[in-house]
């Protein structure tokens, strides 16, 4: 505690005479941008003095070849200029979020049908261990595992979609910029500091990936949803995508061509891109 307040105390850098510590309030998040942030801005005052700087460039001795004692506590001088970030490190979960990414629990994933989510049955499930440790006492998820008798939710709502599908270029041509839209403001709320963390370290918890290659795929999901935002959406239905418009045989005529998906889409998604795949399809 400080000042009577609660707080997250960050190491941010260490020499061999002195070091800086930053007090930082619980609802911060400590991210690895904040992190080299601290650290560029506590350079200056951790710079080593001439002397050291004299002693450092001199031969070394036999005494400066011994080995340093390890710490007593691995982790408790965490640099923060480093990429990885813990996945124990406090964390700000959105308000519509329904997953936890820092807890080790057990956690039920159920399947998804007809626009809402299903209910756990008597089905056989999957335990999936976690990717990030494999000493783990219980397993990270438990996931349904149907049988061929309990598809029919899923079958019933495929055929539910027509073979024009719920929008084209024809029909319900509104949706395209309602997607526009949606895009646009998936790819803000992706963009915030915030949110972009929760999601790299609930990646963290499908595959075994670094912190800085989880936040890696988030961003470029984020960058694909802002460049796919606004027009280009119906500018892929109406004349990209293997569209067509030719001037026709006679004066008045026009050929034009549309493409869009024939009846309900299957995507398979590959396990170690688990939001970046799905989401640029």
């Amino acid at each position: 505690t400080f000042n009577g307040l609660k707080c997250t105390c960050v190491l941010s850098d260490v020499t061999s005479d002195r070091s800086l510590i930053y007090i930082l309030p619980p609802t911060m998040i400590v991210t690895p941008h904040l992190r080299r942030v601290l650290r560029t801005v506590a350079a200056p005052r951790l710079r080593p003095s001439a002397p050291a700087l004299r002693s450092a460039r001199a031969p070394p001795s036999s005494a400066a070849l011994s080995v340093p004692p390890a710490p007593s506590a691995p982790g408790a001088l965490r640099s923060l200029s480093s990429a990885a970030q813990r996945l124990d490190d406090p964390i700000h979960l959105p308000p519509w979020s329904t997953y936890d990414p820092t807890q080790t629990a057990t956690h039920y994933v159920p399947n998804f049908a007809d626009g809402r989510w299903l209910e756990r049955g008597a089905g056989n499930t999957v335990a999936l261990p976690d990717p990030m440790d494999k000493n783990a006492a219980a397993a990270l998820y438990e996931i349904p595992d149907p049988e061929v008798g309990e598809l029919a939710a899923f079958a019933q709502s495929a055929a539910a979609v027509k073979k024009s599908g719920l929008h084209n270029p024809l029909k319900n041509v509104a949706r395209y910029t309602m997607y526009g839209e949606v895009t646009r403001k998936a790819g803000n709320i992706l963009s915030d500091p915030g949110v972009e963390d929760y999601f790299a370290r609930c990646i963290m918890r499908c595959v075994p990936k670094s912190y800085g290659q989880a936040l890696g795929e988030v961003r470029v999901t984020a960058a694909f949803l802002h460049n796919f935002a606004g027009d280009n959406v119906r500018f892929m239905a109406g004349g990209g995508a293997g569209s067509v418009g030719v001037s026709g045989d006679h004066d008045g005529q026009r050929s034009v061509g549309h493409r869009w998906p024939f009846g309900y889409v299957a995507l398979v998604a590959p396990f170690n891109f688990p939001l970046e795949i799905p989401v640029l399809q």
